[in-house]
């Protein structure tokens, strides 16, 4: 009956799985449709913003953006030109000393770069007020960035610890344009309400690796493992202590060949 009811006034309906129980159990039914809302209610409230080019390697970042606009998802579109413009405005910005401070201290000594830490707070700058003046009547935001081949050479470093930065505050970041890779990570927050990270899987584990790490330690045989990668937006609270922002070995490749070892 319920949901003859709500097909035919064209009502969307949450029905549990089995509806049917004490006023206790109906209780906990109600509990667990929180995150549920929480999500939809989030997704309504979301505008993604790219910068960049999607590029045409990778069939995920590319896929249409109708359907984000059906969940009622507003995308804005920029080029990293207006990126870069936004950027150069926020040199010297008097905050910057503030958020190098803040950086130093969640990484530790030794755990950073200190002459990146200034352009990096720069960058972090940037996208937070461009979120913010650019949000319009949304309540969250998102972003999917284009991060190579020119990000390096023109802004002179890589934005991964940045976006793993703001992804720890809620608004995640995701390379290559992934739009849809962003939106995932929107959706995990708003149902867990804790910070995600976005990882590619891997299945070939290099032997050497499984070697060094696994063998003898843990009962894995090396086709039960997988390698979970991205470009670096995983958050630092969910890494482990000895956490560092390093080089990419691949970006370090193509950047710096003769010292690439």
């Amino acid at each position: 009956n319920c949901s003859y009811n709500l097909g035919m006034r064209h009502l969307k309906g949450y029905i549990p799985e089995y509806p049917v129980g004490t006023a206790e159990e109906l209780a906990d039914k109600m509990a667990e449709f929180v995150p549920i809302a929480r999500a939809i209610l989030g997704v309504k409230d979301l505008k993604i913003i790219t910068f960049g080019p999607r590029p045409q390697d990778f069939f995920a970042c590319n896929a249409p953006i109708k359907g984000l606009y059906e969940l009622g998802v507003e995308i804005e579109e920029n080029s990293e030109l207006d990126l870069l413009v936004s950027y150069k405005e926020h040199t010297d910005d008097p905050r910057i000393p503030e958020v190098c401070a803040d950086m130093a201290a969640e990484m530790g000594e030794g755990k950073y770069y200190p002459d990146l830490l200034a352009r990096m707070a720069q960058f972090e700058l940037t996208l937070l007020d461009w979120a913010e003046a650019h949000k319009g009547s949304k309540k969250y935001v998102a972003f999917a960035d284009k991060c190579w081949p020119a990000f390096p050479s023109q802004f002179g470093f890589e934005p991964c610890y940045v976006n793993s930065r703001l992804v720890s505050r809620g608004i995640p970041v995701s390379c290559e344009v992934d739009i849809y890779g962003a939106l995932s990570e929107y959706i995990g927050m708003c149902v867990t309400g804790d910070t995600v990270t976005l990882l590619d899987i891997n299945n070939s584990v290099p032997k050497y690796i499984y070697d060094e790490d696994i063998a003898g330690k843990f009962d894995y045989k090396l086709t039960d493992t997988f390698m979970g990668f991205h470009c670096g937006n995983t958050p630092s609270c969910k890494m482990c202590a000895d956490r560092a922002v390093k080089y990419q070995l691949i970006q370090h490749r193509l950047l710096e060949p003769a010292g690439s070892d």
